[in-house]
């Protein structure tokens, strides 16, 4: 469940957009349509995005990713195959633990011209 501010997608519920272009946020809390019927075990949030972590192990993330608006929950395609313990987010990066003990991390890095660090997906 969600509610807050709908700035750059990050509740992940695109179907209310023009409903909350009347309000600032979303006041009261909604089912994220897409992730309704998930097991989800974990959700980390950071300034303009969301991830969450199912029990099964998938990483799904929406918001501003890398500067990209995602406005539904999407698999975090390159970890597919890797067996996500934990998820957390930064302002604008985010970061995941695996079993096997690898860290994985990616978004923006304000303090050089790159930009990006360490994409996934």
């Amino acid at each position: 469940m969600v509610c807050g501010s709908w700035v750059k997608g990050i509740l992940g519920v695109p179907e209310l957009t023009d409903q909350l272009i009347k309000e600032e946020c979303l006041t009261k809390f909604t089912i994220i349509p897409s992730l309704k019927s998930k097991n989800v075990v974990q959700v980390a949030c950071g300034q303009y995005h969301t991830m969450c972590l199912l029990k099964n192990r998938t990483v799904y993330q929406w918001g501003e990713i890398c500067e990209k608006i995602i406005e539904k929950p999407e698999v975090v395609k390159a970890l597919k195959k890797k067996k996500t313990l934990r998820i957390g987010c930064g302002c604008n990066y985010s970061a995941v633990v695996t079993k096997k003990g690898g860290v994985y991390t990616w978004g923006m890095n304000g303090f050089d011209d790159r930009k990006y660090i360490g994409m996934l997906g």
